[in-house]
């Protein structure tokens, strides 16, 4: 039997760390290919109830796969030029795509037929929308996009209802907390705001870098925020106060962090490609949501 090159001699030191064992392990577990994009893809997400998956990007084509199966549902050309983002309504049977001309499409989906029906089209922003999300239960949308502004819109009309202005520069990227009273938001003016959505007005107002931010995450408890950025640093907030809690450096520009499920680790991903598990020392044991 050939003994893997990526195996370590059983009589030599082993200098390696916890995260080269996180992923060597992680990686060993058998990977199905669902499709095979032929341009670059920039969003992936499951539906609420994680029966399907949902991936978007340079091509324009929205697509949804069975998530058991991996068998494609439904495609829908929605013309947009790019789509950065396509979010499930909270019941799933509305999809609502966010694309570089601007526009935020909602699309009617019909399972059984399997197909999408058109519905509201909106200008959310001049130049590219970067994210969309629901709350309120599925009655209002909120838009990010290569500007100062993140947006509130009627889901059933497209009407603008709001908004919420703090940034100076492009806030491209937020996270809503999962109770959905904050959404927390960055961008390139380097500053975490935490925003109350009853009232629209920021909690905190933080300067947490100093370089683009690139990225932000609440912990499954809401209590914690965790931002990235170009500087290479993650930081993890109280989202109560405001105050810095732990800091970690990365070797690269930081492009994405996430909170694990149980609030104890991040996990993160750079410009070099280099994927990093992070246990915290702000965890505490009870992070976790209640079952």
């Amino acid at each position: 039997m050939t003994a893997s090159r990526h195996e370590h001699p059983g009589e030599q030191e082993d200098y390696r760390g916890s995260e080269w064992y996180y992923l060597w392990e992680h990686c060993r577990v058998p990977m199905e290919r669902i499709w095979q994009h032929e341009e670059p893809v920039y969003f992936v997400a499951l539906s609420p109830d994680e029966t399907r998956i949902v991936t978007a990007g340079q091509d324009s084509v929205v697509r949804i796969f069975d998530r058991s199966t991996q068998r494609l549902l439904l495609s829908i050309d929605t013309e947009q030029a790019e789509v950065n983002c396509a979010s499930f309504s909270p019941s799933g049977n509305t999809l609502a795509s966010a694309g570089d001309d601007g526009t935020i499409r909602l699309w009617h989906l019909d399972q059984d037929s399997g197909e999408a029906q058109p519905g509201v089209t909106f200008r959310a922003h001049e130049n590219q929308a970067y994210n969309v999300a629901w709350i309120d239960d599925g009655t209002t949308l909120v838009t990010a996009g290569r500007d100062p502004v993140i947006r509130l819109w009627e889901s059933a009309t497209g009407t603008a209802i709001g908004t919420l202005e703090g940034h100076t520069d492009t806030a491209g990227e937020f996270a809503l907390s999962p109770d959905g009273s904050t959404l927390a938001s960055v961008g390139s003016d380097e500053v975490l705001i935490i925003w109350d959505l009853a009232t629209r007005q920021p909690r905190h107002r933080i300067r947490a870098g100093n370089g683009r931010l690139t990225s932000v995450d609440y912990s499954a408890d809401g209590g914690r925020v965790v931002t990235g950025g170009v500087e290479r640093r993650i930081s993890i907030w109280d989202s109560d106060t405001g105050e810095l809690v732990e800091t970690l450096t990365h070797l690269d520009e930081i492009q994405c962090v996430q909170f694990s499920a149980d609030g104890h680790s991040v996990i993160s991903g750079d410009r070099a490609g280099t994927i990093r598990f992070w246990p915290l020392s702000s965890a505490q044991p009870d992070d976790s949501p209640a079952p």
